[in-house]
């Protein structure tokens, strides 16, 4: 039989966090993986501006640039799998209605991202939320004021074969323990 991946079952994501970690631990039962607690803190997918754009147009949400981007189609950049992924540019084409001029793959480090968004090629930055980059005071991350319910919680899981009570124990501590704090640092 052919093999997918949880990315391939789009239906295991649920709105509940506990849902989505159940449905991950049925999908990785036949695969010897099981899930753990996951964490409150979350690696959310970010999208920054320029400071200077969007005081210039008064953005300050992503819906307020989908509005802006219907007669001025805009530069997405970042990482290269956003152009895939559903929470990244097909998140803002479905939920936002965005218009893009183009993608333009770039490096996931956050420093090749804020210097495209300075240079002027890109108007829009995709970046990891843990990114430091984003605590540039030249940069405005734009709320996501509609967001897609996809969890990025730190998860643990784990093969069932290492699944002993004490690396259980010790896993779900750790992701007890793990503050946003934490993983923003």
């Amino acid at each position: 039989p052919a093999r997918t991946s949880l990315s391939d079952k789009v239906a295991a994501a649920t709105p509940e966090l506990a849902a989505t970690v159940a449905a991950g631990n049925q999908h990785g039962a036949d695969r010897g993986i099981r899930v753990l607690a996951a964490a409150a803190a979350a690696d959310q997918p970010n999208f920054a501006v320029t400071k200077e754009f969007a005081e210039a147009t008064g953005i300050s949400t992503l819906s307020g640039l989908a509005v802006w981007s219907r007669t001025n189609p805009v530069r997405l950049g970042g990482n290269p799998t956003c152009a895939t992924l559903a929470f990244c540019q097909a998140n803002l084409e479905n939920t936002y209605q965005m218009r893009f001029k183009e993608f333009v793959p770039l490096s996931a480090d956050g420093t090749v991202v804020k210097g495209a968004l300075e240079a002027g090629s890109i108007e829009l930055g995709y970046f990891f939320g843990t990114d430091p980059t984003l605590k540039s005071p030249d940069l405005v991350v734009l709320k996501d004021d509609i967001p897609l319910k996809v969890f990025h919680n730190a998860t643990p899981a784990v093969r069932q074969a290492f699944a002993t009570p004490a690396v259980v124990d010790t896993l779900e501590k750790v992701s007890s323990a793990l503050t946003q704090a934490d993983l923003d640092d």
